[in-house]
């Protein structure tokens, strides 16, 4: 008996079955390459969360045409060099039990010019509270090329291995413009009422049904509400959710919420709350029978069986989840969801990097985009097991010394204050910020678990330090690359160690953002030994 029945129950989309209620959504991950294709680190990174136990994987956007393109290292799914490097990714998903599919998408005004040299294009020369460009507007030529690239997207996906495809009718992008009378003002058959500004998506949408004929998937992503003056609310897009059923082209739903009038929603932080838009998933499910996936700050297995034993959705996405813990499943049906690194929603390293054109990272997992040269978990067991001691328990030393241990070495942890984590300890006891307790006493459980023997409120200076006869000493130099055990102990450390003792130094946070570059460095360290 399982305490998660709804989390863990297998379910079929049309004939696909999948093995368990968890989505993994599209997120841009930036490992793509210059020529907009996928890499072995896209390839190595959804295979991890295959590996760690998720039941369907949606691929990060692939645009459709060359007139999309948000970033230097989109992923492209408009011609055949495409196929080759997504079949690899696909290959090793599928080769860990999940189950993927392939998401369509064209941004639309929201792409970037600069990116593609191209103009944007839109329903209706509205400029986007993003970029401020005001697009060109889409003739029902360039409409029809559109529908067709979608089409023809879909046909690679299929090449490629991805057993169905997923559309990208929210979060503001080029689909969802034309649903909202917010960005689409057009008079011909494609605007005016809820019919005219839906012909684009039934287009799509019959048009990728016609070149993927069942049991191949075809899902719909939407935004419940696009968080608009004058745009979609829910209301309305419980109408545009009803007319998609009735094609009777669609598998499934996935809700999500938001456009760039407000793109905080996408993606929401800790402010917002737990599960502070499951409300309009429910509404959505009230109103259609396709299978509706779930999304939205939904991190912990609890909230996760919560939101399907409650019937608001058939699926969950829990994909920042996975970021931090690509073995989150795995954990569950092993009964260990205590050892669940948990995210904290914090943004830094899956949203905020995205920001400023860098690839993805995470606080709480170092190894996100290192799958190729850092398997997630277990670490590999060292060749030969040595006495290791680490010197201050910030996050790099603690990250250092449970890695060291996770290896098979004999780890001993010694930190001058009566409490392990450093600033980031004393950061997550103000209000707003607590979720940050997770990145320590998450380590601290991985530190029991492998035997570190901690010691805190213990000053370690070079004879107590030697007097444990290391074969290595990892020094963790705190913020502003000072000694825990006080002014000069590397130094003092190396002029009275004998020639065989090997002394490390780890970078420490000076500040919360740091933690991801302390955390780092601290994961390298551990794996070193």
């Amino acid at each position: 008996m399982t305490d998660y029945p709804h989390l863990l129950a297998p379910l079929s989309l049309g004939e696909l079955r999948l093995r368990n209620r968890v989505v993994v959504t599209a997120h841009v991950t930036n490992f793509g390459s210059h020529e907009h294709l996928a890499t072995p680190r896209t390839a190595a990174y959804l295979a991890e969360r295959a590996r760690g136990g998720a039941g369907l994987i949606v691929s990060e956007s692939l645009a459709v045409h060359p007139t999309a393109g948000p970033n230097t290292f989109f992923l492209q799914l408009w011609d055949d060099a495409a196929v080759a490097p997504l079949r690899a990714v696909t290959s090793a998903v599928r080769g860990h039990g999940a189950a993927i599919v392939a998401q369509l998408n064209h941004g639309g005004r929201e792409h970037n010019p600069r990116v593609t040299r191209r103009p944007l294009v839109a329903p209706s020369p509205i400029a986007s509270p993003k970029g401020g460009e005001v697009p060109h507007e889409l003739t029902v030529e360039e409409i029809e090329e559109l529908v067709d690239a979608f089409a023809a997207a879909a046909t690679r996906a299929l090449a490629a291995g991805f057993q169905g495809v997923e559309v990208h009718a929210g979060h503001g992008y080029l689909i969802q413009q034309f649903l909202s009378p917010w960005s689409n003002h057009r008079t011909d058959a494609y605007g005016g009422d809820v019919e005219g500004r839906m012909r684009f998506l039934v287009e799509v949408l019959q048009t990728v049904r016609s070149a993927l004929p069942r049991p191949t998937v075809v899902g719909v992503r939407i935004s419940a509400d696009e968080f608009a003056p004058g745009g979609l609310d829910v209301e309305a897009m419980r109408e545009v959710s009803r007319r998609v059923e009735q094609l009777g082209l669609v598998d499934y739903l996935s809700v999500s919420q938001g456009s760039y009038a407000d793109p905080g929603t996408f993606i929401p932080d800790a402010s917002h709350g737990r599960l502070p838009f499951v409300h309009l998933t429910r509404a959505i499910r009230e109103v259609v029978d396709l299978p509706v996936v779930a999304v939205g700050s939904i991190v912990t297995p609890e909230e996760a069986e919560s939101v399907l034993a409650a019937g608001t959705a058939d699926l969950v996405g829990m994909t920042r989840a996975h970021i931090s813990d690509p073995h989150l499943v795995r954990k569950v049906e092993e009964g260990r969801t205590e050892d669940i690194r948990q995210c904290i929603l914090c943004n830094q390293g899956c949203y905020g990097r995205l920001l400023t054109g860098l690839d993805i990272s995470c606080v709480q997992n170092p190894a996100v985009g290192r799958e190729l040269d850092w398997p997630e978990f277990p670490p590999p067991r060292a060749a030969h097991a040595r006495r290791v001691v680490v010197v201050g328990g910030g996050p790099a030393g603690l990250e250092a010394a449970w890695v060291a241990a996770a290896r098979g070495h004999q780890v001993s942890l010694h930190e001058t204050q009566a409490h392990l984590g450093g600033q980031v300890r004393t950061f997550s006891t103000q209000d707003g910020h607590r979720e940050w307790a997770h990145v320590v006493t998450w380590r601290e459980r991985m530190l029991a678990r492998y035997c570190v023997q901690v010691h805190t409120s213990s000053r370690a200076d070079a004879r107590t330090v030697l007097a444990q006869e290391p074969e290595v000493v990892v020094v963790g130099t705190g913020p502003g690359g000072t000694d825990p055990g006080g002014p000069g102990l590397v130094a003092e450390l190396r002029a009275r160690a004998g020639p065989d003792l090997r002394i490390l130094t780890v970078g420490d946070a000076a500040a919360p953002r740091d933690a991801l570059a302390a955390l780092t460095d601290g994961h390298r360290v551990g794996r070193e030994i």
